[in-house]
């Protein structure tokens, strides 16, 4: 009887981790896309893209950036969490640029990032 409650423990425990597993996995199969869509929805809105392979580079791209938080941190809740955040956070930049000059932010706009701050700190 006690080999019998040991066996069924386990094989309990194991079937527990693997749907813990699953469960991850399809997490972080899922979490890029509704980000992507929350940034997107900052300013223009899904439906506006001209053409279908923007909208999946740019989705795959966030996808690359979650994938590069989970090598770094190995956790799949800090990836998740990281990506939508940064997505947050783009999206925002993204609307307040927009609301300030009506041009998108262009890569040559990092290298103001420290005007800016200083703007803000007078």
């Amino acid at each position: 009887m006690d080999k019998l409650r040991k066996f069924a423990k386990e094989t309990l425990s194991s079937l527990w981790s693997l749907k813990w597993q699953i469960i991850t996995v399809i997490m972080m199969l899922a979490v890029p896309i509704p980000s992507y869509i929350m940034m997107e929805e900052f300013v223009y809105g899904i439906g506006e893209l001209n053409s279908d392979e923007i909208l999946y580079f740019n989705i795959l791209f966030v996808y690359i950036i979650e994938a590069v938080l989970f090598l770094i941190t190995f956790s799949p809740r800090v990836a998740c969490a990281g990506t939508s955040l940064f997505c947050g956070l783009v999206g925002f930049a993204y609307y307040s640029v927009m609301c300030f000059r009506s041009l998108p932010i262009m890569p040559w706009d990092l290298l103001s990032v420290g005007t800016a701050m200083s703007v803000v700190g007078d």
